[in-house]
């Protein structure tokens, strides 16, 4: 059974991987309607606001307001949202935890949501071990149309960049303290040669491919992160990728080349030197296509509807 009627609750409804979720669960025949509290995500940047109990809490009458018309599933993409879905009893609830919020910042109300729900999805495995019930890991889709290689000098000339410097891509705002942009600068200016560095933040999510194609490596010093996406989106374009140990990272880079999982700034200045020898061309994309396969994903996760309906 895949026609089915789908009621998600999300954090962010711009977040990039769950506009392909959705989009590749609606090729395969769900109509789906997304709720997110109003004090949306900023689209562009992807950067989210300082929310309250109140702005998750005012998501209840919403969710009651639809439940009038016939839906199948209610999903919860975010444990933030699960308790507004498991309030009900019309539908079956599916929860996907994204990660922080199991790992880290609200592990007792995602355990919690975890045991009541009927369904639970998590991204990597790297989250099983902080769950104490039945899951499914389905790995985060990402848009292979989108994230492919393309000439190094072709994507220089649009974004107006040297042809000659060797250029290391930092992709997030300067002022995510998680980020970590000063372990960043701090790495880059300990190499022996003249790198450069450059930061992209405030530019639609579809031209996030042309910085990377322009760049010889991908740098990723979060302290922490739920993901990070741009590890596969990066992986994708073929582009060697240092980053530090946090979310999927080092599973998912796992034997792909020109990847470097590193621990503090000694080891990234190293890995930095080592990543820049392949010339922004790493063979990574054959590496991670399948687990960046939006119809396996949607094919994945209607498989969990469909025992949430059993």
């Amino acid at each position: 059974m895949n026609e089915l009627n789908i009621l998600s609750l999300t954090t962010n409804k711009y977040a990039p991987f769950y506009q392909s979720q959705v989009e590749a669960l609606n090729r395969f025949g769900c109509d789906t309607k997304t709720i997110s509290p109003y004090k949306e995500t900023n689209k562009v940047d992807n950067i989210g606001y300082d929310r309250s109990v109140l702005d998750y809490l005012k998501i209840w009458p919403r969710l009651y307001g639809n439940l009038e018309d016939e839906y199948d599933i209610i999903h919860a993409n975010n444990a933030k949202v699960a308790p507004m879905a498991l309030s009900q009893i019309r539908c079956p609830v599916v929860v996907t935890f994204w990660g922080s919020e199991l790992m880290e910042k609200h592990t007792t109300l995602s355990r919690i949501c975890g045991r009541i729900a009927d369904e639970v999805i998590v991204p990597s495995s790297a989250m099983s071990p902080y769950l104490s019930v039945s899951h499914s890991v389905i790995p985060f889709g990402v848009d292979k149309t989108i994230f492919k290689p393309m000439d190094t000098s072709e994507a220089r000339d649009q974004l107006g960049w040297s042809q000659y410097d060797d250029i290391v891509l930092f992709p997030y705002p300067k002022s995510r303290k998680v980020k970590r942009y000063s372990l960043a600068e701090e790495a880059v200016s300990s190499l022996d040669s003249d790198v450069v560095l450059k930061t992209v933040s405030g530019v639609p999510h579809e031209d996030m491919p042309v910085y990377m194609n322009a760049s010889d490596v991908i740098l990723i010093t979060s302290e922490r992160e739920s993901g990070p996406m741009v590890i596969k989106e990066a992986a994708l374009c073929n582009q060697p990728i240092v980053s530090t140990d946090v979310g999927f990272v080092a599973e998912t880079l796992d034997n792909v080349p020109g990847s470097f999982v590193c621990d503090n700034k000694t080891e990234i200045v190293r890995c930095l030197k080592q990543a820049l020898k392949y010339g922004g061309n790493a063979d990574a994309r054959s590496k991670v296509e399948d687990q960046c396969s939006t119809e396996k994903m949607a094919q994945s996760i209607l498989d969990v509807y469909n025992r949430a309906l059993r």
